[in-house]
């Protein structure tokens, strides 16, 4: 069995320093933090067994950590929602950390909780291929749950399956005849994003040959990027006829740049959406995942590790809820063939003067005429 001072060695630090690297403590530098994690795993100083034990025979407190990129964007706001409801119902604190994709934010984030020996921590970690770096909360018998982006060698995992989402949004896409196909997703980097791409093509390989002229233009971006990443789609005037989204916050940057970048008509949109009900946009079309159901399904797969019910090794997968509306979205008003007129009695003001401006609009779209009967306040 490995030892501190066998760690120490191979790591290349002092046996102090291990040892307040595994024990969550001391001031350690995120470098050497990582060093003796690795060397620690190498040698298989932490197995289930003793953590298990560890956590019997320590005293951890009642926080939950939950790590996420951000809680600006909906996705996350409304997956942390549904954990916390959960956790603060079954007695638990829930502290919330953002990282903002920062691997260096993360690592001192993971520091810290381990000093407050939280019982487990839920996490969205942009550090895919250092499954060492939670080993500090492990290592006293805390639990981590890697949920929505997996991670390298991890333990328990919940999300969903972005190779076959992707799939059946290319064969979407296949149908429709789309011959130049943009792509924005988060980074390149995250296993989602890879899968994702991955199943996309899978359905358009025989489709996309050479004499078909298909061209796909994959980009990726995140929230603070995305505003000037989505102009590379409309380079010289020109528009892709489809444009694919793996996450809604950038729909409103696609649709600006459109607006203001191409000469061409807008491009035909789909974006990953959450569940939650959103006003119908035209060209607009939502494949949703439910990410409530996940920040649940989370939560339930912490407790019942925390209450010894389930098994230190889990992949748990969510089933998508799918394309929510046809595509492309019709207008909801319907023309007739003869002038409809409909008379408002409304006060005069400069919220009228701003009406009569988009009336001629109004009616190009619903053939419907407004005929303003303005008053003065009194009056009315």
């Amino acid at each position: 069995m490995a030892t501190i001072k066998d760690i120490a060695k191979l790591a290349n630090v002092s046996p102090a320093t291990v040892s307040n690297v595994l024990n969550g403590r001391g001031n350690v530098s995120s470098e050497k933090m990582q060093l003796v994690n690795e060397a620690a795993v190498k040698l298989g100083y932490v197995i289930n067994a003793q953590a298990k034990q560890l956590r019997r025979d320590s005293s951890l407190s009642n926080n939950i950590a939950i790590v996420l990129p951000s809680l600006h964007e909906s996705i996350y706001s409304i997956f942390y929602e549904g954990t916390r409801q959960l956790l603060e119902g079954s007695g638990y604190n829930v502290l919330p950390f953002t990282t903002n994709d920062s691997i260096y934010n993360e690592t001192k984030i993971i520091n810290h909780v381990a000093e407050l020996r939280v019982s487990g921590v839920i996490t969205v970690s942009c550090c895919i291929n250092n499954p060492s770096l939670y080993t500090p909360i492990t290592s006293y018998g805390g639990i981590v749950i890697h949920a929505y982006r997996e991670v390298t060698q991890m333990q328990t995992f919940v999300g969903f399956d972005f190779f076959e989402i992707g799939r059946q949004i290319g064969n979407y896409i296949k149908t429709r005849n789309y011959k130049k196909i943009g792509i924005l997703s988060e980074s390149r980097h995250f296993c989602n994003s890879i899968q994702f791409y991955k199943g996309f093509i899978s359905p358009l390989s025989k489709h996309a040959l050479p004499s078909d002229n298909v061209s796909i233009q994959h980009e990726d971006s995140d929230i603070i990027t995305s505003p000037l990443v989505s102009f590379d789609f409309f380079k010289d005037g020109t528009s892709p006829d489809v444009i694919v989204l793996t996450n809604s916050s950038f729909l409103k940057d696609i649709q600006l740049a459109s607006a203001v970048g191409s000469l061409e008509k807008a491009p035909d949109i789909i974006t990953l959406d959450h569940s939650s009900i959103c006003v119908k946009q035209l060209h607009v079309k939502r494949y949703c995942l439910d990410y409530t159901q996940l920040g649940i399904s989370a939560a339930q797969t912490l407790l019942s590790f925390l209450n010894e019910k389930g098994t230190l090794a889990a992949n748990i997968t969510l089933r998508p809820l799918g394309f929510v509306e046809d595509f492309p979205f019709p207008s909801p008003f319907v023309k007739t063939g003869h002038k409809d007129h409909l008379k408002l009695l409304i006060a005069s003001g400069e919220s009228t003067n701003a009406l009569k401006r988009i009336l001629p609009d109004f009616t190009r779209q619903t053939g419907l005429h407004i005929d303003l009967d303005e008053n003065s306040t009194d009056d009315i």
